[in-house]
């Protein structure tokens, strides 16, 4: 896989001959309220390949990586323009269901807490309620927190 930067804020990918991309991303752009995290980003990738997504600290790779499944949207004044194709379908299309999204792009983060203003027992209350935590969950989850401390 070639790489190509267009700008600082758009690298692109060249596709080899592998097929159509499982994942194409077109001019994608996420904010945090009034401050841009990624700017005009065009990417593709191929099934059953390996993509890196490198770059300095604070250049938007893992605001990329969130919006590839939806976490983006769950920060409060978080918003996205452009598009993410999963196998065709576009991603943020208004009946695309961001819980079925979830369940097919997955992520693994490097640090265990995920939500930034969130307590660390908010992960896990992702977890069990895909569509969003709920105080129901979020109790049990403090409360078995608290037991094994």
């Amino acid at each position: 896989m070639h790489f190509e930067v267009a700008s600082a804020e758009a690298p692109t990918v060249a596709q080899s001959d592998t097929g159509p991309p499982v994942l194409d991303v077109r001019q994608l752009s996420a904010w945090y309220g009034h401050r841009q995290a990624i700017d005009s980003i065009a990417l593709q990738i191929s099934a059953r390949r390996i993509t890196a997504i490198i770059g300095p600290s604070g250049w938007g790779k893992s605001t990329l990586l969130r919006c590839f499944n939806r976490l983006h949207e769950t920060v409060e004044d978080a918003r996205v323009e452009g598009s993410v194709l999963f196998e065709g379908q576009d991603i943020y299309a208004p009946d695309v269901d961001p819980v079925e999204v979830r369940r097919k792009i997955g992520m693994v983060f490097q640090r265990p807490n995920p939500f930034p203003t969130a307590r660390a027992t908010r992960p896990i209350a992702f977890a069990a309620a895909p569509d969003g935590p709920r105080s129901g969950v979020d109790v049990m989850t403090l409360n078995v927190r608290q037991q094994s401390a």
